[in-house]
């Protein structure tokens, strides 16, 4: 492309100036143009670890532009590289043949720097190509004329065939008279970014034959189809699946921005009789002023997200066929036609979108069947909002989406009927039961509560006693209450039955029990036994037990109790987590039945049964937790210097009796208001039954103020803390860490440095096992600690002289020193004052100081072939395998790390994006053994949502989780029936298949509970198909609630009742945090001392050694230039 820089051919290059083919590996310079060449293949490459520079020349061919052209994929070419592997080529114009420049069986290549124009089938084609890029060039106007074969398919500026893993960026592909890029042949994992395709006759850019996992990235396509009237900004045909297409500029086309088309018409088929332009993603893309915008043509599970789709000339948005497809989270504006058109297609998804101003209908259904239309936005369209015609059934298009459209009233409960004794003894049980309307117009869920005026202050007043009630509009239901009247004083109370809209009243009056005293000293006046108990022995946590017994009044007299659940704890049975008033006459019995949750209960057998004041029936119940993680072992530093990176570790075992993984954090109460909370580090751990694992949490404390905090590491269910004391860096030690490290060019690192009051560090050789001179020195840096200090050797230090061609040999030993800035002008100036200014920092007298050796062991098993011809430029800078694509990616590696060991695993990638409906978690990649950990603070009605956790079976890439603000209504969802909501929130997944999921939970924090509600009682529920289902629930030691789930979709917070079939318990804390964390797990810091020695364990990161060997005269001056600095100080 213009104005791209080329390297220069080296001095030492062979000259070549006229065609020829190159056997053998080195660097080769075209002296001069070739022009009007008639061979079969102008220059050919057949040779490894070549580098060849065109030095801005032209190679000419004689193939001409009009006419028919029957390819031959052998002939002619101007520059072919042949089964060859490390090879350059560089800044040369080739023109006037069938393929300007050919790539044939090669592997490791680059193209840069080259201008592909006027050849009548490829300017630069790649066949059966891997891991090369093609960058920096241009490939415009190639293909035959007008009148011509221009209808060849394969014609393009630039073409990949059975080519995979290969990066294209940076290119210019223009006036080509069929396409500007084409990829085919089964090409695989390939990256397009930065490419200009413009003004072509067919296709911007076109994925086909079965090309799959290629990525077209940031790219602008403008203007394509000039003659073709098929020509798409992008299209993926032909069996070419499982592509993402993102961030790219769509502009122009004359058929479609992009098309996901699976061209049943073509002759080609896969190998695959399943296979289908299927699965692709079209993420984040501007389309705007094409033909129509979006055509999905016989397409399966495609994601079309988050994309702006505006003023295309015909339809917006049009899905023909195929289904599971997902439209979600677009802008859809201003088309001449529908904004979204589906016809003869089946279940796809078409939410949240933005469908405004199109010149139809919003949404048109036309033979399609069992389709989500919700939550969108459809607004201001000429014709319907969503029109559905011709044989159309089974489509869920929810009222919500027009928001143009009528209101309708909403719910309103009415109570009536009220019944209620108008006389009760003290001790008795009152029944009070009435009827409640919904006389809305639309469904709705209340809480219906019983209220007293036990203060006679005119206020009935919440005793605890509620039921959630869901009606549709017009249906009613008899809600009942038990009200007991134990320790009620006689009199006449007014009490009834209330809702958010209307309530019925009567009165009560309570008189004293008889009490004559003839039967006084009776035993038998009252008494409520328990027998018959059925309780199970075994129990998997995550599921419900029931447990039944027989209560009976063997007293004289009517009682009422209250009857209760309890679960062993420590061996207290002080666990209540159910109850039930029961009123029996005498020699009465009734049975009673508790359904409880085990989802927090820690493996172990525990004492469980059901209590009355008066007696119990007790049974062992051994609960197997599928997973539960301890933390034994742990070390958790006591003190840190701001800047330094801590490091906690622990042993974590999965107790339970499944694999599992779980997301090992660092929380530290940084405001001291008690709660310890993460700050963003944790690494996740996949452990099989009882296996263990050493975990290691990294922690920076650079935003950490001076001052003492708990802190500490934590699984979901146990956690070891103590306190850490911050102090500032001004007040440490001066300190350095040098690593034995490989040879790296003529740079250095330095992996940690203290500088009190600011500095340098300056890297010297070892000379004769002492500090010898100078050779490299940082930049200045600040007070602090300061890691990974990069410093370039043998140019930069202020009086010294090095040699041009000074190099850091292999054996190298080094020795690292911080220096003052004595005289306070940020510029290192030790060695041109002759010692006299910025001296070293000393520890008693000594030069603080760590060597390292400059080593590379595998040094022999490395040559790149860089020597064989004397240059290096052929290859990628950056060692790796020459795709830069994605080294400046923004996306979060949100688990922190890998599951442990390789540290250079690969995590998944995603980011936590604040919206103002909640937030939502953009995925760009979840791996099978990186599972995705997302942290958030989503707070509403009582509740925050604080993490998402998602493990998948495979690989799975650009999909989304939404999460609303949690809301006090269930919205379009029905109420919770069986529990006293307290929260409805939705997390849902966009373009995602639940059916992927190994593993997923939700975590919550809940700060309101409904009056006499037990923390203990709140279960997390999931919405599944239109039935909410009771999650295992843990309440976790921190007060917050862990539910795994099978999927996403809505969820409720409720306080379950006593036949819910689903709870969550209090986890007990591990008996080995029970006592005194600092003295249990915590490693002590080192003792105080005056030297800068190294030390074991502690919280120091940083390894300090001094070296005495600095020379008598530089240690004068060293002790001199500190006397110097305290003095300043002072």
């Amino acid at each position: 492309m213009g104005g791209v820089a080329t390297a220069a051919a080296p001095p030492q290059a062979t000259e070549v100036d006229s065609c020829t083919t190159i056997t053998s590996p080195g660097a080769y310079a075209l002296t001069q143009d070739i022009r009007n060449s008639s061979a079969d293949v102008c220059i050919e490459i057949r040779a490894d670890d070549v580098a060849f520079y065109g030095e801005g020349h032209t190679i000419d061919g004689t193939e001409t532009l009009n006419g028919s052209v029957d390819y031959d994929e052998s002939l002619p070419v101007g520059l072919r590289v042949d089964n060859a592997s490390n090879v350059t080529v560089e800044n040369v114009v080739v023109t006037n043949w069938e393929a300007g420049l050919q790539y044939r069986t090669a592997t490791d290549g680059r193209i840069t720097g080259v201008n592909a124009t006027l050849n009548s089938q490829f300017g630069i084609e790649l066949e059966d190509t891997t891991n090369s890029v093609v960058e920096n060039v241009t490939t415009n106007d190639n293909g035959v004329e007008v009148g011509g074969a221009t209808t060849k398919e394969l014609v393009a500026g630039l073409g990949l065939f059975s080519s995979d893993d290969n990066t294209v960026r940076n290119v210019e592909s223009r006036r080509n008279t069929r396409h500007g890029v084409i990829v085919a042949s089964q090409s695989t994992g390939n990256t397009f970014e930065s490419v200009t395709s413009a003004t072509n006759g067919g296709d911007g850019l076109t994925l086909r034959q079965s090309s799959t996992d290629n990525v077209v990235e940031n790219n602008r396509l403008i203007d394509n189809g000039q003659i073709a009237l098929d020509g798409d900004g992008i299209e993926l045909t032909q069996f070419s699946a499982n592509n993402t297409v993102r961030d790219n500029v769509i502009r122009g086309s004359n058929s479609d921005g992009v098309s996901v088309n699976n061209d049943l018409n073509s002759s080609y088929r896969d190998p695959d009789p399943d296979a289908g332009a299927n699965a692709n993603r079209v993420i984040g893309n501007e389309i705007v002023n094409n033909a129509r915008g979006v055509h999905l043509y016989h397409a399966n599970d495609t994601v079309v997200m988050d994309n702006q789709i505006l003023e295309s000339n015909r339809g917006n948005v049009r899905i023909l066929g195929g289904s599971n497809n997902e439209l979600a989270s677009n802008e859809i504006r201003a088309a001449g036609d529908d904004g979204v058109r589906l016809s003869s297609t089946d279940d796809n998804d078409i939410v949240e979108n933005t469908i405004v101003e199109n010149g139809e209908d919003g949404v048109d259904l036309v033979d399609s069947d069992n389709n989500l239309i919700a939550r969108n936005t459809i607004e201001n369209n000429s014709g319907e909002a969503v029109l559905v015609r011709g044989n159309s059934t089974g489509n869920d298009v929810q009222t919500a989406n027009d928001s143009e459209g009528n209101e309708t009233g909403a719910a309103n409960f009415s109570v009536s009927d009220l019944s209620a004794p108008e006389n009760a003894t003290v001790g008795d049980a009152v029944t009070v039961t009435a009827n409640v309307t919904n006389a809305g117009e639309t469904n709705g869920s209340q809480t219906v509560e019983f209220r007293i005026d036990l203060n006679d202050d005119g206020t009935p007043e919440a005793i605890g006693l509620n039921e959630s009630v869901s009606l549709d509009a017009g249906a009613n239901e008899t809600v009942g209450f038990e009200v007991p009247t134990d320790g009620v004083e006689p009199g006449t109370y007014t009490h009834g039955v209330y809702t958010d809209n209307d309530s019925a009243t009567t009165t009560l009056t309570v008189e004293a029990a008889d009490d004559d005293g003839g039967e006084g000293n009776d035993t038998d006046v009252s008494g409520f036994a328990v027998s018959e108990l059925s309780a199970p022995a075994n129990a998997t946590g995550g599921n419900p037990i029931t447990v039944n017994a027989t209560v009976t009044n063997t007293g004289d007299s009517r009682d009422t109790q209250r009857v209760q659940y309890r679960f062993d704890v420590n061996e207290t049975n002080e666990t209540v987590t159910r109850n039930e008033w029961v009123s029996l006459d005498p020699g009465a019995n009734a049975t009673v039945s508790f359904t409880v949750w085990t989802g927090g209960v820690r493996p172990g057998t525990y004492t469980h049964g059901v209590y009355t004041d008066d007696d119990n029936a007790t049974a062992q119940l051994t609960v197997t937790k599928a997973v539960y993680y301890s933390v034994t072992n742990a070390t958790v530093p006591t003190n840190a210097t701001q800047g330094e990176t801590i490091t906690l570790n622990a042993t974590v075992t999965n107790l339970g009796s499944e694999e599992g993984w779980q997301r090992i954090q660092y929380k530290i109460d940084l405001n001291n208001n008690g709660t310890l909370e993460p700050v963003g580090v944790s690494q996740p751990v996949r452990l099989a039954p009882d296996e263990s694992r050493t975990v290691s949490l990294d922690v920076p404390t650079d935003d950490f103020e001076t001052g003492t905090y708990e802190h500490g590491i934590y699984s979901y269910q146990e956690w070891v803390t103590t306190n850490l004391t911050v102090e500032s860096a001004d007040d440490s030690e001066p300190a350095v860490t040098f690593d034995d490290q490989p040879p790296n060019g003529t740079t250095v690192s330095v992996a940690s440095v203290t500088v009190p009051d600011g500095g340098f560090v300056a890297i010297h050789n070892e000379t004769d096992g002492d500090v010898g001179p100078v050779v490299g020195v940082s930049a200045y840096l600040p007070a602090g600690v300061h890691e990974d200090v990069n410093v370039t050797l043998y140019e930069g230090v202020n009086g010294a002289n090095f040699s041009e061609n000074a190099t850091v040999e292999d054996g190298r030993t080094l020795i690292a020193m911080p220096h003052l800035d004595t005289n306070g002008n940020e510029t290192y100036d030790f060695v041109s004052s002759n010692g006299s200014a910025d001296g070293p920092y000393t520890v008693d007298g000594s030069a603080v100081t760590d060597s390292a050796t400059v080593t590379n062991e595998s040094s022999d098993d490395s040559d790149d072939g860089s020597d064989s011809g004397g240059d290096d430029s052929g290859g990628d800078d950056d060692g790796d395998d020459g795709d830069d694509s994605d080294d400046s990616d923004d996306d979060n590696s949100g688990s922190g790390g890998g599951s442990g060991g390789d540290a250079a695993q690969s995590t998944s990638r995603y980011r936590v994006v604040d919206v103002n409906s909640g937030v939502t978690v953009s995925v760009t990649e979840v791996l099978s053994d990186s599972p995705l950990d997302a942290e958030m603070n989503v707070s509403g009605a009582g509740i925050s949502v604080t993490s998402l956790g998602l493990d998948t079976r495979f690989a799975t890439s650009d999909f989304r989780i939404e999460v609303d603000t949690p809301t006090a209504s269930a919205g379009d969802a029905p109420a919770l029936a069986d529990a006293t909501p307290v929260a409805y929130f939705r997390a849902e997944s966009v373009g995602f298949n639940d059916a992927r999921i190994g593993s997923a939970n939700v975590s919550v924090t809940v700060s309101e509970l409904p009056a006499d509600a037990s923390p203990e009682d709140v279960v997390i529920y999931r919405l599944v198909d239109g039935s909410w289902t009771a999650l295992e629930t843990t309440r976790l030691d921190d007060g917050s609630y862990e539910a795994q789930t099978d999927g996403f979709t809505t969820f409720a917070v409720g306080v379950s009742s006593a036949s819910d079939d689903g709870d969550a318990t209090t986890t007990e804390q591990p008996d080995d945090s029970d006592s005194d964390a600092d003295t249990d797990t915590a490693t002590p810091a080192a003792a105080d001392d005056s030297t800068a020695t190294a030390t074991d364990g502690g919280s120091a990161g940083a390894t300090e050694t001094t070296t005495p060997g600095f020379g008598v005269v530089l240690a004068v001056l060293a002790v001199l230039g500190a006397a110097l600095l305290a003095g300043r100080r002072d």
